[in-house]
């Protein structure tokens, strides 16, 4: 009996622990679900039970999203180590996703649906996933997880994926080019079927399989280059690729599946390599304009006929044989002398040949334009093979020159400083940013107007600094291999207690001359910051003058406008080391009292609201005590002018829900239609 009874009490306890293990909470807006006693995982917003195609807008994702570490929820600190299953499922305005180093598993069907979803990035210190180029991969070994339907442009994979999965890019229509490295072997069914906005291939030389459907309706290719590596073209690969004109098929291919190249209707001629064996039933079927075929392969083709795939149903012209006339024999290749780091190369057809088509392949995997002549920049180190591809009735020829191009690796001469804000006297220690293996010699230099030139040969470089001013620093390095590359920096030393604080912009700020000073604390350092609205073109140097319990904010050297328009200027102050509770700062005819145990107050020429916001929770509040009587109004927008949020203010303390997205934002508070106020925010 007694067994009986603990049995049922563990029974329980597992019941009610496991329970509390799959709660959902929500944290700054991401709903999680807690796993276990310290981890959480990212959850869908639904419940369990419910489909997510009838949740409604606020329960699904929107926007940019960064997930965190760890969160803390009723005391208790949790580390994010999952996006669980269907987490984001239907969240169509989703996108992107930032992925921290703690989360280590993502669930099935974590991003259904996610249709607006462009990047996924992850951080670096993850070691179960990477992302590069928006595309997310796991490590080791390394392969595409997910692909974003969203993602855009040109495409480059991965240099290490060996395999594209099936459906990985499929649907992706804002794709226009896609680049697939010298390791990938496999392109396994439907990778890339339905982008129709993919207007062109870049193969490696490994690629031996391209699946069934691989590339089926990319109604917007135009060029194919099959590489001599593929072995196998699947069926219906290239199938209802209607603007497809130009396929080049290399020595080596075997075989072509069945309607590979079913209703590609724009194709004019093809070769046929020597290595062919075998053409599927009905591969070239509906290829209405295939009037030309040159035939290197045994294969027996006729007229008319719908045999071998129906490649010669309407041809007008077979070849037979090698070609003895190759349409083109050579081209013009022309390189700049100094080839460190980079190298400018100028290509040009040097003969008088009629053709249809025309390719440049510059050898590094980018490939030129439909032009006689053309140039390009050589920018990463190596020897480079670039080619000729010239098509003329639909048959192709190739020109290559083979390691015509060399780039040798330039030094590496970039450097900083730590020194941000530089007080003189001070010392500066400069940091190269990489040292480079081939380096053989530094030069250093430091020039001023007030001071001699400084020279060093050494490697590691240090200058202290004396008197205010500008100065320039240049180093040169040179390597074994005859390269040198040179990197310049400023520095503006300044006296103590004196910086510059104010940049500004013209473009799409309002109208109304005003200040707004809000203040925060870092560590021991307080921080002044605001704006001012007025005269664009000014430019201030600032001064803190320390006189106890007030300290004043002097400012001078006020450089004449340039021009006469309404502009505003963003200003950051900060005073090091504030040990003191409270103090007032007089700054632009402002006064400002500081507490530290306080949130800040935004001091404003309009008395009727107020607006605060935390100094620690970064919270922001309108207050207006007249709310019953006057209609309140607020929109939030950022720094370009684009509005986030615009509210009716219903009570007398109002609070502004900020993105989540840290950064400088602005308030402007109406009053019965008419602007009274407004202030800077950051969010830190």
């Amino acid at each position: 009996m007694g067994r009986f009874v603990r049995l049922l009490l563990t029974y329980i306890f597992l019941i009610v622990s496991n329970a509390a293990f799959c709660e959902k909470i929500t944290v700054n807006n991401i709903y999680y679900e807690i796993t276990s006693s310290s981890t959480v995982s990212v959850s869908n917003r639904g419940e369990e039970e419910d489909d997510w195609m009838y949740y409604q807008a606020s329960e699904l994702y929107t926007g940019s999203l960064i997930i965190p570490k760890s969160i803390s929820y009723n005391e208790t600190t949790y580390t994010v180590t999952a996006i669980a299953n269907d987490a984001f499922i239907g969240s169509k305005l989703l996108t992107s996703i930032f992925i921290p180093s703690t989360v280590q598993t993502i669930g099935n069907g974590a991003f259904t649906g996610c249709s607006g979803l462009e990047t996924i990035s992850v951080s670096e210190a993850n070691k179960v996933f990477e992302s590069s180029n928006g595309i997310l991969y796991k490590k080791n070994p390394s392969s595409i997880f997910f692909v974003p339907k969203n993602i855009a442009n040109d495409i480059t994979i991965k240099e290490d994926i060996t395999v594209i999965p099936s459906s990985a890019f499929q649907n992706c229509k804002r794709v226009t080019t896609i680049t697939i490295p010298d390791n990938v072997t496999t392109i396994e069914d439907g990778a890339f079927a339905d982008c129709t906005n993919l207007e062109e291939i870049f193969f490696g030389k490994s690629v031996k399989t391209i699946g069934v459907n691989a590339f089926k309706a990319c109604n917007s290719l135009y060029i194919v280059t099959i590489p001599s590596s593929v072995t196998s073209i699947a069926s219906s690969a290239f199938s209802n690729c209607q603007n497809l004109q130009y396929v080049l098929l290399k020595e080596g291919l075997q075989s072509i599946g069945s309607y590979a190249f079913y209703n590609c209707q724009n194709i004019i001629g093809i070769e046929l390599p020597s290595t062919l064996k075998s053409i599927g039933d009905n591969a070239f079927k509906e290829c209405i304009n295939l009037s030309i075929i040159r035939n290197n392969s045994n294969l027996q083709l006729e007229k008319g006929s719908e045999s071998n795939g129906c490649v010669a149903l309407y041809a007008e012209e077979i070849q037979t044989g090698q070609t003895t006339q190759p349409i083109i024999s050579d081209f013009l290749l022309e390189i700049d002398k100094y080839n460190c780091g980079s190298v400018q190369a100028r290509f040009d057809i040097n003969n008088n040949i009629e053709y249809d088509s025309l390719r440049w392949n510059f050898g590094d995997g980018k490939i030129g334009p439909n032009a006689p002549r053309t140039s390009y920049v050589y920018d990463k180190p190596g020897t480079f093979s670039p080619s000729l591809t010239v098509w003329k009735d639909g048959i192709s020829c190739v020109v290559t020159k083979e390691n015509a191009v060399v780039v040798r690796e330039a030094p590496n001469a970039n450097f900083y400083f730590e020194n941000t804000e530089v007080i003189v006297p001070r010392q500066i220690d400069f940091i190269l940013e990489e040292k480079s293996e081939s380096a053989i010699s530094y030069s250093w230099s430091i020039e001023n107007a007030y001071s001699p030139i400084v020279e060093s040969s050494e490697k590691e470089f240090s200058f202290y600094i004396e008197e205010r001013g500008a100065y320039l620093i240049t180093l040169t390095v040179e390597s074994e291999n005859g390269c040198s590359s040179t990197h310049y920096e400023e520095i503006y030393a300044q006296e103590p207690g004196e910086f510059e604080y104010i940049t500004s912009s013209c473009a799409g700020h309002p109208d109304t001359e005003q200040t707004t000073v809000n203040y925060r604390f870092e560590g021991d350092n307080l921080i002044l910051y605001g704006q001012i609205i007025t005269n664009c073109g000014a430019f201030y140097t600032a001064k803190i003058i320390d006189e106890g319990d007030i300290i004043r904010i002097q400012t001078f050297e006020s450089a004449i406008a340039f021009a006469d328009c309404e502009c505003i200027y963003n200003f950051e102050i900060p005073i090091s080391n504030f040990n003191r509770d409270s103090c007032i700062i007089v700054f632009l005819g402002r006064t400002l009292h500081i507490n530290r145990n306080q949130t800040s107050i935004t001091t404003t020429e309009n008395t009727s609201v107020k607006i605060w916001q935390s100094s620690i929770t970064q919270e922001l509040f309108i207050e207006a005590e007249d709310y019953s009587v006057n209609k309140y109004e607020y929109e939030l927008y950022t720094p370009q002018g684009q509005i986030i949020e615009r509210q009716h203010i219903f009570s007398q303390t109002t609070q502004i829900n900020l993105p989540n997205t840290n950064g400088i934002y602005f308030v402007t508070v109406y009053k019965n239609g008419k602007k009274i106020t407004a202030t800077t925010v950051v969010k830190k």
